[in-house]
């Protein structure tokens, strides 16, 4: 599964049917769910505007994203809990950092004007 399609921020896609039956039957695209991720996103200080993930003021870099996907996914030491949509923020924050090495690739490859 996935999470965050653009135009669609927040939303779980299945990639097979089997999937897509398991976010039916969870309801993992309720309204309510949609609504709690956002804020989860925003409690991180992260949305998706225009190219992608954003910081109050600047971008992350895909390395600063890719952090984040790490640390968020690790338990709090003084509780042992995740914190709540982890898996989501982390896939966001991934899928992101991949998006913008292949743009920093294609960018680089491309011949410098003379």
């Amino acid at each position: 599964m996935e999470t965050t399609e653009p135009g669609h921020a927040g939303r779980v896609q299945a990639r097979d049917e089997v999937a897509q039956a398991t976010v039916d039957l969870l309801q993992l695209n309720h309204p309510a769910l949609l609504e709690l991720r956002r804020q989860a996103m925003a409690a991180h200080g992260l949305s998706l505007r225009g190219r992608g993930l954003r910081k109050p003021a600047r971008a992350l870099s895909p390395s600063q994203a890719r952090k984040f996907a790490s640390d968020i996914t690790q338990p709090d030491p003084r509780t042992g809990l995740l914190e709540p949509f982890c898996i989501a923020l982390a896939e966001v924050a991934l899928r992101f950092a991949s998006k913008e090495e292949a743009r920093a690739r294609r960018i680089s490859s491309q011949p410098r004007p003379a």
